[in-house]
């Protein structure tokens, strides 16, 4: 399945962030990724109760180029 990946980190400082992108870029390792919902993931309000329980995690192989 093809996905879409933004990088938006909320602080463009946040050195967590910017340590994911620079892995995934320099490394051709496997990096953890945690999907979590909230309030914010829908504008509707009906949905939001059930996306605020969503968490996914997963994997992201690291692209080495």
């Amino acid at each position: 399945m093809k996905g879409e990946f933004h990088y938006e980190p909320a602080d463009a400082n946040d050195t967590v962030a910017q340590s994911f992108l620079t892995d995934f870029v320099q490394t051709g390792d496997s990096l953890p990724l945690v999907v979590k919902g909230d309030t914010a993931s829908s504008p509707f309000a009906s949905l939001q109760p059930a996306l605020e329980g969503v968490s996914l995690s997963t994997s992201v192989p690291g692209t080495y180029i």
